[in-house]
């Protein structure tokens, strides 16, 4: 991993001096013009000292302008990489480019006009050495602004790297250490497959896959699918760890979706998460929310009167989206709100206090309620579709959320290419699960079983908790031996 940091990381450098450089086109183009005829002869006298000027603007200008207005080089983010503080916290845009300012751009300009360009390399690799040297890897730059530069992997070549840096004899002695504390919790509802939880690439989730993976194991659980929205990164990983920790995986997804007129969840089971659609469909998702971040947080603020830390709110991530869970954790703890009525419910002994952030959203942000903001989300038809291209099935999530009993809707979304129920989730009771089991005996469907287990966002919910018992495992088989088999 260390190699690819210091890989990337020359290369993104490079790319920053190629975008600094930019401005030699300025005198190609001008030499052309005067070989040409187009311009006199006479220019080439100063063309020289004009491009000197021009180079020094574009150095003390460009590459700042970038990092503050993205906060982030081009060059870095080209190659997967980030710079963060000494705590790994997202930086201010003014330290990322005072960062490349005092770094390298200003050391450049006074070594080349006081001692000759042939001298610059000398201070690269002055640079360089103190890169290698530093256990951080931080350079010149980085010591005086408190940074550093994380190599921040993505996708399959996250999956790639990890299984090179993380073998498997790390897993197996992780597995070995785990079963020696292991304590199997018998007294809860936990069924041994949970194929509804969430992780960190969920904006709400809490855990890491690696961690869930141990929870499961903790819980007694043989098989798991981690279903993060609109999002598959966690399949890389969970593939890897699946044999390590001794649980079977099946890989998938919880795609949102519109269904007429009303937001759908839509998870994906055994999809090829390989296939690039996915990485598209989650960066069309993480535009549209964010674009509708701000709108959430003003029409919350006028409805309630209560204010709301943008700032706060927007470094919590790096997508720089602001969900109604989020809103509810920061009024909720603010202390200046703590005898604010309408937030009596949400706390730990009102009535709404046992999954307080979900249960804030579902009451203002939800589809139908006051502080529901509208994202255009592809049709139920074109996520099936996708699902079932990538060799996947298509299950309706939670069906009690958006239709409760509506038996005629349900029955429309099956009837729109959707695979299944699932019937089993921690949000239904047994009158619930009664209804869905007589839709599966009409149309004979599959049925699903999942916790909808994310962590802090809703603590209220555990992990292999969906209701479901050892009766009902025989119906669960038919579609986990379809998946495995």
């Amino acid at each position: 991993m260390k190699n690819k940091h210091l890989s990337n990381r020359f290369m993104g450098f490079l790319t920053n001096i190629v975008i600094v450089l930019m401005p030699i086109l300025l005198w190609d183009i001008l030499i052309l013009f005067v070989l040409a005829g187009i311009l006199p002869a006479v220019v080439m006298n100063f063309l020289d000292t004009l491009i000197q000027y021009v180079m020094i603007i574009s150095l003390l200008i460009t590459t700042p302008f970038i990092a503050i207005a993205y906060r982030q080089t081009f060059g870095y983010a080209a190659f997967d990489l980030r710079v963060v503080d000494l705590k790994n916290k997202k930086t201010f845009a003014f330290q990322v480019a005072l960062r490349e300012v005092i770094g390298w751009e200003i050391p450049v300009i006074l070594i080349y006009l006081f001692l000759g360009y042939q001298f610059v390399p000398i201070y690269f690799v002055i640079n360089f050495i103190v890169i290698l040297i530093d256990p951080l890897a931080r350079g010149i730059g980085d010591f005086i602004c408190h940074t550093k530069v994380l190599y921040v992997a993505n996708t399959e070549e996250t999956a790639r790297t990890e299984k090179k840096e993380k073998p498997k004899k790390e897993f197996l002695k992780k597995k070995d250490d785990l079963i020696k504390k292991i304590v199997k919790d018998n007294s809860g509802n936990v069924f041994h497959y949970d194929l509804h939880i969430h992780s960190k690439y969920s904006l709400d989730g809490e855990y890491t896959v690696e961690e869930l993976f141990m929870k499961a194991k903790e819980r007694g659980l043989e098989i798991i699918s981690i279903t993060d929205h609109n999002c598959i990164k966690a399949n890389y990983e969970a593939k890897v760890l699946s044999d390590a920790v001794g649980i079977k995986y099946i890989p998938g997804v919880e795609i949102d979706a519109s269904f007429e007129g009303c937001d759908v969840h839509v998870l994906g089971y055994c999809i090829d998460f390989k296939d690039p659609r996915y990485i598209q469909l989650e960066n069309q998702n993480v535009k549209k929310e964010r674009d509708a971040s701000l709108e959430r947080v003003e029409r919350f603020e006028q409805l309630t009167g209560l204010k709301c830390n943008v700032t706060k709110l927007l470094e919590q991530n790096a997508n720089g989206i602001i969900t109604g869970e989020m809103i509810a954790d920061d009024v909720l703890s603010n202390p200046l709100y703590e005898d604010e009525e309408i937030l009596k419910p949400y706390r730990a002994e009102g009535i709404r206090g046992d999954n307080p952030f979900v249960n804030f959203y579902w009451d203002y942000f939800a589809q139908g309620k006051p502080c529901y903001v509208k994202i255009e989300y592809p049709s139920l038809q074109e996520v099936v579709h996708l699902i079932q291209d990538t060799g996947g099935y298509p299950i309706l999530a939670h069906p009690k959320k958006p239709f409760k009993h509506d038996k005629e809707m349900i029955l429309k979304v099956l009837d729109a290419g959707v695979r299944g129920l699932e019937v089993f989730s921690s949000y239904h009771s047994a009158k619930d699960i009664a209804v869905y089991m007589d839709i599966v005996k009409e149309v004979s469907c599959f049925v699903t079983c999942g916790s909808d287990f994310h962590g802090a966002a809703k603590p209220a919910i555990q992990i292999g908790e969906s209701n479901a018992a050892a009766k009902h495992e025989k119906l669960i088989n038919v579609f986990i031996h379809r998946c495995l088999n």
